[in-house]
Parts: C-alpha cells; sequence; structure tokens
C-alpha cells in the first residue's frame, strides 16, 4: 500500500477532480478551455497530480490491493499514449481532434485508476465521505439556483459565457455533467439500500439528490437512470423471491412504494418542471443528435480511419444546421481521432471501469449501463472531460470495501446521524 503522504496527495487529487470544473478554472483566471491557451493550461490540474502519482507509486508501494484494476488502468494509459502518438503522426492535419481530450479525458483516469488500486481502506473512506458531502453539497445548490438564487459559477462553454439556458450549473460546472454524476450518485444511493436496512435519513439526502437530478434538466440521466433500477429491480425480486428470504421481500416492497408514491410528488410538486421543459421542448438538441447520425454517412473512407479535419467538419455542421456540436460522444470521437482509436480508447475505458469493482452483481451492470448510455447520448466523453474519471470515483464509492474497517467503539451505537460518515449522507 501507498505511505500516507501518498494517500493523502491521492485525496487532493480525487479533491481537485470535482471542484475544479471548467466553470471554476474560468473564474480562477486559468485558461482551461481557450483555444488559443498554452498547451500545459489545458490539462487539468487533477490529471498532474494523478500522473505524478504514477511516478512515484513504484517506489514506495508493495503488491495492489486490486490488481486488475491496476493492470486495466495501465492498459487504459497505454492506449491513450499510443492513439496519442497515432493523432499526431496519421492526423496531425486531417484529423480536428484536440489532443488534450486524450490525455486528460481518458489517460488520466487510467493513471487514477492505477492509483486507487492501491487506495487503503481509511482512503476509500475518506474518499467516499468527501463525494458524499461533495454531491450533497452540489445538489443543494443546483435545487437553490433552480428556485431563483443567483449562479456560484458563470456557465461557460469553451471561452463563451452562455446567458440564454436558464438551468442551473452548481458545483460541476454544465448542467448536463451535473445531470449525470447526480443520477449515477442516485443510482449508488438505491443500489446500496438492497445491502444494509433502510434508513430514513439516507431516504431523505436521495429525495434531495432526485429533486436536483430533474432541476439540472438531463433527460437521458433521468430516463436511463429509471431504466436501469427498474431493471435491477426486476432482476431483485426474481431472485428475492426465489430465495424466499421474507425480510429482502418486505425490503424490496418498501423501496417500491417509496418510489412509486416519491414520483408523482416530484411531478406535481413543481420539482419536475424543468425536466418536463426540456422533453417538449429540446432546444434543438434532438435536431443536433439527429444531424450527428446523418454525418456517418458523409464519412469517406479515409476519414473513418483518421478523422475529418476542422474545416470540413465545420462546412458539414453548417450543412446540416448542426453548428451546436456533434451531441453524440462516439460519433465526435470518430470525427475527431476516426474509427480505430475510438473503437480502441472507449473498450480499454470500459474494462478500467468494469475492473473498479470485483462484484460481479447487477449493480456494477446497472451503474455501467446507465453511464454509457447516458454518455453515448451527449457529447460529454466525446470532448475534453472529467466524466470518465469522476465515474471511476463514484464506481468505487459503490464497490464493497476488501477489509471490514476497525473497531472504534464497541458499545450501543447513537441513533443521531454521524454528518461525517459516508453511510449517514447515502451510501
Amino acid at each position: 500500500m501507498m505511505g500516507r503522504p501518498v494517500q493523502h496527495l491521492l485525496l487532493l487529487g480525487i479533491v481537485m477532480l470535482f471542484t475544479l470544473s471548467s466553470n471554476m478554472l474560468y473564474v480562477l483566471g486559468i485558461n482551461y478551455s481557450a483555444s488559443n491557451a498554452s498547451y500545459l493550461l489545458k490539462i487539468h490540474p487533477s490529471s498532474y497530480v494523478f500522473f505524478f502519482l504514477i511516478l512515484i507509486s513504484p517506489s514506495i508501494t508493495s503488491s495492489p490491493r486490486r490488481p486488475e484494476l491496476k493492470r486495466c488502468g495501465l492498459l487504459l494509459i497505454m492506449v491513450s499514449t499510443a492513439s496519442l502518438l497515432l493523432y499526431q503522426f496519421f492526423s496531425v492535419e486531417a484529423g480536428g481532434g484536440e489532443s488534450s481530450l486524450l490525455i486528460v479525458t481518458y489517460a488520466a483516469t487510467g493513471a487514477l485508476a492505477v492509483a486507487l488500486s492501491y487506495a487503503d481502506t481509511i482512503t476509500l473512506r475518506q474518499m467516499k465521505r468527501f463525494v458524499s458531502l461533495f454531491l450533497l453539497c452540489n445538489s443543494l445548490i443546483g435545487i437553490a439556483e433552480t428556485s431563483g438564487f443567483p449562479r456560484i459559477l458563470p456557465y461557460v462553454v469553451g471561452e463563451t459565457i452562455i446567458g440564454f439556458d436558464n438551468r442551473p450549473t452548481a458545483l460541476l460546472g454544465h448542467p448536463l455533467n451535473n445531470a449525470l454524476i447526480t443520477g449515477a450518485w442516485c443510482l449508488v444511493i438505491l443500489l446500496s439500500n438492497f445491502r444494509t436496512p433502510l434508513n430514513f435519513w439516507r431516504l431523505t439526502v436521495l429525495g434531495v439528490h432526485m429533486i436536483a437530478l430533474l432541476a439540472f434538466g438531463g433527460r437521458a440521466a433521468v430516463v436511463v437512470a429509471a431504466l436501469s433500477y427498474t431493471c435491477f429491480v426486476a432482476y431483485q425480486a426474481t431472485t428475492t423471491f426465489l430465495k424466499g428470504d421474507s425480510r429482502d421481500i418486505i425490503r424490496l416492497a418498501k423501496l417500491c412504494i417509496i418510489a412509486g408514491a416519491g414520483v408523482p410528488i416530484l411531478v406535481y410538486s413543481g420539482a419536475a418542471d424543468t425536466v418536463i421543459e426540456r422533453f417538449l421542448d429540446s432546444r434543438g438538441s434532438d435536431e443536433t443528435r439527429s444531424a450527428a447520425l446523418v454525418m456517418l454517412d458523409l464519412l469517406s473512407p479515409g476519414q473513418w480511419l483518421f478523422g475529418v479535419p476542422v474545416s470540413v467538419r465545420t462546412s458539414i455542421q453548417a450543412l446540416l444546421g448542426s453548428t451546436r456540436g456533434i451531441e453524440i460522444s462516439w460519433i465526435a470521437l470518430v470525427y475527431s481521432f476516426g474509427l480505430p482509436i475510438t473503437a480502441i480508447v472507449l473498450v480499454a475505458t470500459y474494462l478500467t471501469l468494469r475492473a473498479t469493482t470485483e462484484e460481479h452483481d447487477m449493480g456494477r451492470a446497472a451503474l455501467l449501463f446507465y453511464f454509457f448510455l447516458t454518455t453515448l447520448l451527449s457529447l460529454s466523453i466525446g470532448s475534453k472531460s472529467l466524466l470518465v474519471a469522476q465515474f471511476l470515483v463514484i464506481l468505487a464509492c459503490f464497490a464493497k470495501p476488501l477489509e471490514a474497517p476497525p473497531l472504534i467503539h464497541a458499545g450501543p451505537k447513537s441513533r443521531r446521524p454521524n454528518f461525517y460518515d459516508a453511510r449517514s449522507i447515502g451510501i
């Protein structure tokens, strides 16, 4: 295992990963998203921390606690690095993708996976506490911004401040990023409730996150989260009735009743107005996705292999009326780097995320299904994004610990919730 100073450095990188959104970096005066910025500034600060951990960990660590996660993380680093070299060699003139995308979105995620494979129980527990508290604050801020309070951070896309979109940005930046991560955390809380007895405080926190998820207006996140949980409940119900465990059957019935009662309350209270409005008026998002599918027919064999020049891509988007971008991530990656690079990077990413939790259960399958379907239906991981690394951390929070936490107090447990305990705030 890594020494405590290195474990603290890993925690610092995770804190930076969630708190330093592109909006926050804009406020701090760092040209992270500017096209004319220095290349070093285009790499996220947390990426430097994770790469530094890769450099120093071999000399001060023993064998990893999760060897499979380390192997897959190294694979993702190698695939991303090879893809970057191929892109620079073959596509530097033909392709239009930004090379920092491969570093921030994918290579840095691989470095984080390697570092997490050495994380001890104390570090993982502290990580869960931070993520739980941060996402709870993020959801409360999102709800407040929806209720009329001013934004804490400006809504920035690239180098432009967006003024026409009134959806909340909270701390994670883009509303869709907020929706995707919040939806993933809602699933973590719901799925974790099948492992432990139901808790009123935990369900209250879940309600806050669900309201925020609707407030962020992410249609795909809402629909796919509901679909993922429905499939999981159906599977759980089948196995529960086959086992005949009355306690599991009662717990499952309670969760279904709570969900059934919660949906109409959220709808009729007005909390779901933002997402309902997005279903009624997508403001061009649906047309942009349809144009992205049409764009595949316009690719030549060479462009399938090496990507499309920026000037050609801009002309195609203007021709199809898709000036807002390519809002399907894998198509954006194909246009940037070509199909071979896109395929190997996405496969390596899937293997890395899959190795984060060693349990081969439906809970992990539901989370992975949610993440890939929601990200494939938006630009998200088809651009320079922190979403993959953030979801990797969320999966690590969902994973069962490899060893039990130390026994601190053998007396009766207090009924008061401990706000510094991750289990009291959602998991």
